[in-house]
């Protein structure tokens, strides 16, 4: 294995420190079932596909390491690559520091954040288990996404609180009310004092494809859209398909490189609302000439209201089978924003 190979491997499979890892040594959470690491005590030398632990001692040929904690990387031991070869790297280094630079710094919950799991029986969790069932979600799927609550912040206590990872770690978080209010809106989003970083440089259940290695990424809008897709594929038995949320109807740069940087994704396909269609086709060009680009149409009812993979994602996910593509017809997607 070369050095740009362990650059791919390592940040397909690890939790890397982007603002500690230089261009000769990526460093990353160690894995070690009884390492306790959390801040980052693993160095992996891309010179010489070395791997040490600080904290545990573990260590050796990085390839031999990863396979015998169960990781599927590739056979035979990794070669040492020469400083020469280091440079040429340096592009894709720095691809990989802008890309999770923000990953490095956390967010704090809101106070007295609780998960569903902690107090399964409080009327809280009671409440977010009612909207779960009103969402035709399993009350195991929001628990497995940590959902919470708080009793200890004004602010946030009537919402139940979806927080956002990436690399295992909080870095956003997300209210909706336990009660859907016609004419109201159910969500709340965190102010700039409560998070650094705002929605547009976070993916939600990007963990879940660098994890699985999925070949298919699903964009939507909402964390339920996730939610529900997520459900409806496993009940298929769809796999090798990961839905994701980008917040809205647009996908920043930085989602757009997140998305793009992890190697095992060879197809994106957009699934915005009934009301974002024209967006959806828009937004798919963004991945042209990198890979298969795709758009799944979610129609209105034909009582004329927006619905979105949640209000029906039997329909939904039909419409993902029978998706269309366009890797490079750029006259096909021309025609369908013109017949919009």
């Amino acid at each position: 294995m070369n050095g740009q190979a362990i650059i791919s491997e390592v940040n397909a499979l690890f939790s890397v420190v982007p603002d500690r890892t230089t261009r000769e040594e990526l460093i990353i959470i160690c894995p070690e079932p009884n390492c306790g690491d959390k801040s980052g005590n693993r160095s992996v030398n891309v010179k010489s596909g070395k791997t040490n632990c600080w904290r545990c001692n573990k260590g050796g040929d990085f390839v031999r390491w990863a396979k015998s904690l169960g990781y599927a990387v590739e056979e035979g031991e990794t070669q040492a690559v020469s400083i020469d070869s280091l440079e040429s790297l340096s592009d894709e280094l720095d691809k990989v520091d802008r890309v999770f630079m923000p990953s490095s710094v956390g967010v704090s919950l809101p106070r007295g954040f609780i998960s569903i799991c902690q107090e399964p029986d409080s009327a809280y969790a009671m409440l977010i288990a009612k909207m779960a069932r009103r969402k035709k979600l399993s009350i195991e799927v929001f628990s497995e996404a940590g959902v919470g609550f708080t009793r200890d912040s004004e602010l946030w206590e009537p919402y139940a609180i979806f927080p956002v990872y990436e690399w295992g770690k909080a870095v956003y978080f997300q209210g909706r009310t336990y009660v859907d209010i016609p004419g109201e809106s159910t969500k709340r989003f965190p102010s700039k004092r409560e998070v650094k970083f705002g929605s547009a440089c976070w993916v939600y259940n990007l963990d879940e494809v660098r994890e699985t290695r999925a070949s298919t990424v699903v964009i939507v809008e909402s964390i339920l859209n996730v939610m529900s897709l997520r459900q409806e594929f496993a009940r298929r038995g769809i796999t090798g398909v990961v839905p994701v949320a980008v917040f809205k109807h647009s996908i920043s740069s930085m989602q757009e490189r997140k998305i793009m940087a992890i190697r095992s994704v060879k197809e994106v396909c957009v699934m915005y609302d009934a009301d974002a269609t024209q967006s959806a086709f828009k937004e798919s060009r963004k991945f042209m000439n990198r890979c298969r680009f795709s758009v799944a149409h979610i129609p209105q009812t034909p009582e004329g209201r927006t619905q979105d993979a949640n209000d029906n994602v039997e329909f939904a996910v039909d419409q993902f089978l029978n998706r269309q593509f366009y890797d490079t017809a750029v006259s096909q997607l021309e025609i369908s924003l013109q017949n919009l």
